[in-house]
């Protein structure tokens, strides 16, 4: 499946965590990521930084874009076994598990979704084993180039309504649902966390379930 290099993307709002480059840095120091460019889209538009990043991809020769949110948290080799998992099931689009816990609600999600033809209903079973859903965040996500070179631009708008009801929906699921049928590979080997949620250990999941 071509050359397997990455092209690392996030969206840049102005500031970052100061984990976020040396999470990066990490991931760079990894040769079997295979990471040969890093670009940050920054603009008011959260459409517009993630088409130019887009853009930026488009116009190298990468194979893969991987786009990391900058609230992430991520192991060194995460890249890596995303991509490993995607060619091993022949998927365009592969996500982490994001894995996070509202302390206010004391309850656990994950960043998975399917679409049911009305709306969006969070994935709420855990299986160890890599599952396909119909919609992810962009929080840890590698896409095909292919997936782009079908598209037509703009990949991202800055109101993207929702089929059914009209209301305006997020980037990510609105570009998951401009795929469907073509859906997406969760890969549970591979989890990350939000800084700004409580990251926690799969024992503590289970129990949360309990």
């Amino acid at each position: 499946m071509g050359n397997a290099n990455i092209f690392l993307g996030y969206v840049h709002p102005g500031f970052v965590r100061g984990e976020f480059p040396l999470q990066v840095a990490n991931m760079l120091l990894q040769p079997e990521n295979r990471i040969t460019a890093v670009f940050a889209g920054s603009s008011p538009s959260n459409a517009r930084a993630r088409n130019s990043v887009i853009a930026a991809f488009l116009s190298g020769n990468e194979e893969w874009l991987l786009w990391m949110d900058d609230d992430a948290t991520v192991l060194p080799d995460a890249p890596h076994k995303l991509r490993r998992h995607a060619v091993a099931y022949e998927a365009k689009m592969a996500a982490s598990l994001a894995v996070g816990y509202d302390k206010t609600k004391r309850d656990v999600f994950l960043g998975a979704w399917n679409f049911d033809g009305k709306g969006w209903t969070p994935l709420q079973k855990l299986s160890m084993e890599p599952q396909w859903v119909d919609g992810v965040g962009c929080h840890f996500t590698l896409v095909h180039r292919d997936v782009y070179l079908t598209m037509k631009p703009p990949y991202h708008l800055d109101f993207d309504p929702h089929p059914l009801t009209g209301e305006g929906m997020g980037h990510d699921l609105a570009f998951c649902l401009k795929r469907l049928p073509a859906r997406v590979l969760v890969v549970p080997a591979v989890r990350t966390g939000h800084i700004k949620e409580w990251e926690i250990t799969l024992k503590e999941w289970e129990s949360a379930q309990s």
